[in-house]
């Protein structure tokens, strides 16, 4: 098993230890430190080649005794990095380094020896360890880059010897002395020790209690947590600079501090509860109060709910009644039921003002649908009902279930199937029993479940005609979705004939009843002129109705009669916040629509990253398309800001989804690939495959790995493709290669060129042409082949003259510099200037001012200048100066000289001016 510190990423291995020691060996103090620290840059720079000598060294130095370097050695084993897996070779070389008194090795070792069974831990020896840990004269062994992880190791020694006095392990049990180290703990930092002293202080155990001691510790739990986060992912950045990995890093870390102050709003409700338990002899409502205000202050809506109840009743609070209700809606703001129920109850009372746009009715049927049956109750019967407790609620609906209430037993079922205030059931069967109980005892909303459930064969069996009946005694009894749903079969023919007529009625009943999503069904009768007039203007305003209610596809459809002037003034602007809305909302349809019109440039301007954007919804809704496309986006930086993880994070979700391989490019912008040899990859996606093996060939980013980007390459042109072949030459002519690789990859680069350089397509042209640009950098280096000048500039030549820019732009800068055939070197720039490569715009606009070029036009060259202003270049705006232009100039202000004040002299006579 590995250990806690083993599942820290090498990454972080190097921020901690490797880049700060590198300083340090360059001093050269000593040979150990100096090659401790370069094994620890070899393990930074991630390629597999310098990780195996970085562990040669590593074991190297441990075999002598150094200390650090076992402990660095057995993380690699626990990783497998540079060395083979292996968890025994692990705990020995742990086993030594803590032996050889290293702190931080001596506290992993106590954590690996607490993870052996219970019954053979050795506790004496793993407090031998700590006590170790945390001895004065520890910290004088410990060199200065060390300090910060070795504080930490401190706080988490102090946290577990605590731990041993709180449980009596191997010493006599002492509450007391166990606090005193949780203190020591969290001070510097532990927030296991924080998170325990918040719990002692809110239960007062071995401690006072004590309600701001506990906000406290549970407020520094939550830095310290956020905090621990913030270093982990910092780590595994391994200072990477990538603004990509940075941005991640920060949304990663606000999504964690979400999740850490959630699970304290959690905590901090349970002990509420267990001290609002009347029966418990910790019974404290006031206490209760403050802990619920800790988590109501975060936004939890469980803590809002029981707080304002307690508010409406003056327990452990004085009575307020309209901050109740400011409790409750909030809560109520979360779709939380009891709050929606409480709030209507207080609006019953007129105990409160009515909101606008939500009403005593619409809160109770809201909390009703969603198996209240407190809210069920007061529907049917609107006696007089008040605000009450979640144990109450549960406690009233668990004993009219016994007593064969068909609601109840209704409410009971979502109960059980939540786990809401009791046991969850596994069983679902036995949960769908409940349903049909109730149902069987004339509940209509049971019997609408049930009956859904047995169309779609969703929790019971797939009986179509019995589902069918169960729908047709819950629209009988009225409820307004089972009257909807039967329309829906009679305008489909499921389980029965199709009959528009009996589907339009019933459509129009459930619309009557209060269900305005059927509005939307209803325009489409209107809009297409079915069993009555055709009248677009009824239809939108319908649509419109709908789409108030938030159906998505009632939005989207009246989105597009903006758009195209139905029934509406055309509307470009208006069609499109509709068809938005509809997205997200969370219709597909809506978001793909939006990507066309932003992609298309006829309704409004194109906009890349209105496109990207909506493709993402989408690909957040779970479509396997779009995730590839979201992939691509983020990968090539279009719409988005270039971003490797997230491009990597899309790609590995839609590897994971079924599905057929999803629709898209099928090779990247630039390049190509016969259909045949693209198929051959199926049923993986080939340009996902090769998009993510780019992506671990790139440097300078957090997931960079060229080892394994080299051998997807090779798989990828085992199979004849053409860009792989390309990317590996350029991987290994930067990297290095063996002589027998190096050959066969000149080979490969030759049987490319030779394919393709005739070739009619552009797109093959271009393979052929990069094939010879990297043969002349093989001729150059001798790479699989003997060094040679001659044979570099024939192969640079051929590739200039397939139009590879950066060939043209070295091959003109070579002849151009060397006064070997200078008006061809030029020719070759401005060749490449034509084609757009900015180094040889200004390299041909220095030349063209000491003599102009023939065939280029002065203007041409000038146009060149002012489109490198604009992209930034200030070298550029210079030498237009140069052609007697002045262009986007920066304004200058004028040095006006400041007027001296005529200030009086205080202390000249009076009269004096």
């Amino acid at each position: 098993m590995k250990n806690r510190l083993a599942d820290l990423s090498l990454f972080f291995v190097c921020l901690l230890i490797g880049l700060p020691e590198l300083s340090y060996s360059q001093n050269e103090v000593d040979d150990s430190s100096y090659v401790f620290g370069e094994a620890m840059e070899r393990l930074s720079n991630g390629d597999l080649g310098e990780r195996k000598q970085a562990a040669q060294q590593l074991k190297k130095l441990a075999v002598s005794g150094h200390a650090r370097s076992q402990y660095w050695l057995a993380q690699l084993y626990f990783q497998g990095i540079g060395v083979g897996e292996s968890q025994p070779q692990g705990k020995l070389w742990m086993e030594r380094s803590a032996v050889s008194g290293y702190p931080i090795a001596m506290l992993a070792q106590a954590e690996l020896l607490l993870e052996e069974e219970e019954d053979s831990r050795d506790y004496e020896a793993v407090l031998a360890l700590l006590e170790g840990v945390i001895a004065p004269e520890t910290s004088a062994q410990v060199p200065p880059e060390e300090f910060g992880i070795y504080r930490r190791s401190k706080s988490r020694a102090s946290y577990l010897i605590g731990m041993f006095y709180h449980h009596g392990w191997s010493v006599l049990e002492d509450k007391a002395k166990a606090v005193e180290l949780f203190l020591e703990a969290s001070r510097m930092g532990d927030k296991d020790a924080s998170m325990i002293l918040a719990i002692a202080y809110a239960k007062g155990e071995a401690v006072e209690r004590d309600a701001g001691r506990a906000k406290e510790f549970f407020d520094l739990y939550d830095l310290q947590s956020v905090d621990e986060m913030n270093r982990s992912l910092e780590g595994f950045l391994g200072g990477s600079e990538d603004s990509g990995d940075r941005q991640n890093l920060v949304e990663s870390s606000e999504y964690a501090g979400k999740a850490v102050s959630e699970m304290v709003s959690v905590i901090q409700t349970d002990f509420a509860r267990e001290v609002l338990d009347e029966e418990s002899e910790d019974y404290d409502p006031a206490f209760g109060a403050t802990l619920l205000k800790l988590a109501a202050d975060r936004g939890h809506a469980e803590a809002q709910v029981r707080l304002g109840v307690l508010y409406y009743r003056g327990l452990g609070v004085d009575e307020d009644k309209a901050k109740a209700a400011e409790l409750f809606r909030s809560a109520a703001g979360e779709n939380w039921m009891l709050a929606q129920y409480n709030l209507a109850a207080m609006l019953h009372a007129k105990e409160t003002e009515e909101v606008e746009g939500v009403s005593l009715k619409d809160l109770l049927e809201k909390a009703a649908a969603n198996g209240l049956f407190l809210a069920q109750l007061a529907l049917d019967n609107r006696s007089d009902f008040s605000p009450t407790s979640p144990e109450e609620a549960r406690d009233k609906c668990i004993a009219e279930a016994e007593a064969g209430d068909a609601r109840a037993l209704f409410s009971l079922a979502i109960r059980k199937s939540s786990g809401w205030l009791m046991a969850p059931e596994l069983d679902f069967s036995k949960i769908a029993e409940l349903y049909l109980k109730s149902a069987e005892a004339g509940f209509a909303r049971a019997q609408y479940m049930v009956g859904m459930m047995q169309m779609t064969g969703d929790g019971l069996s797939s009986d179509p005609l019995a589902g069918l009946a169960w729908l047709r005694s819950s629209a009988y009894a009225g409820l307004p979705e089972a009257v909807y749903a039967i329309a829906e079969c009679h305008l489909s023919g499921i389980g029965m004939e199709p009959n528009p007529v009996k589907a339009y009625d019933g459509f129009l009943r459930a619309s009557k009843l209060g269900f305005r999503n059927a509005n939307n069904r209803l325009a489409a009768f209107h809009f297409y002129g079915i069993l009555v007039p055709k009248n677009e203007y009824k239809a939108a305003e319908l649509y419109l109705d709908a789409a108030d209610e938030g159906d998505a596809e009632a939005a989207q459809n009246l989105g597009n009669c903006y758009l195209k002037g139905i029934g509406v003034r055309m509307s470009t602007e208006e069609g499109l916040r509709w068809v938005s809305k509809s997205a997200e909302l969370g219709n597909l349809s809506a978001c793909y629509q939006l990507a066309q019109v932003y992609r298309e440039d006829l309704l409004v301007d194109k906009d890349l990253v209105e496109v990207a954007y909506w493709l993402e919804r989408a690909a957040e809704m779970g479509d396997k398309a779009a995730m590839k496309e979201t992939a691509l986006n983020y990968f090539l930086g279009n719409g988005h800001p270039r971003n490797r993880g997230k491009a990597l994070d899309w790609l590995e979700l839609y590897q994971s989804q079924p599905g057929p391989v999803g629709s898209g490019p099928m090779y990247l912008p630039g390049e190509y690939e016969e259909l045949s040899v693209v198929q051959s990859f199926l049923p993986e996606d080939y340009v996902l495959k090769l998009v993510g093996a780019d992506l671990l060939a790139e440097e300078g980013w957090s997931g960079s790995d060229r080892g394994q980007a080299a051998e997807i390459y090779a798989k990828l042109a085992s199979k004849g493709a053409m860009g792989p072949v390309l990317r590996i030459a350029r991987l290994r002519l930067k990297d290095g290669a063996s002589s027998r690789d190096a050959k066969k990859i000149v080979s490969s680069l030759k049987a490319l060129y030779s394919a393709n350089h005739e070739n009619g397509f552009e797109g093959r042209r271009r393979y052929a042409a990069e094939a010879a640009y990297l043969l002349s950098r093989c001729c150059k280096r001798g790479f699989g082949m003997k060094a040679s000048e001659s044979s570099r500039l024939d192969w640079l030549e051929e590739a200039a003259r397939l139009e590879w820019v950066d060939a043209q732009y070295e091959l003109g800068t070579f002849l151009e510099e060397k006064d070997l055939d200078g008006d061809s070197g030029i020719r070759w720039l401005a060749r490449a200037a034509r084609l757009g490569d900015d180094r040889s715009q200004m390299k041909v606009a220095r030349l063209y001012l000491a003599k102009p070029v023939a065939g280029l036009e002065r203007d041409l060259v000038i146009s060149w200048l002012k489109a490198l202003v604009d992209s930034g270049s200030g070298e550029a705006r210079m030498l237009l100066r140069d052609y007697g232009v002045r262009y986007k100039e920066p304004e200058r202000r004028e040095n006006k000289p400041v007027e001296e004040e005529n200030v009086p002299d205080p202390w000249a006579p009076v009269g004096v001016a």
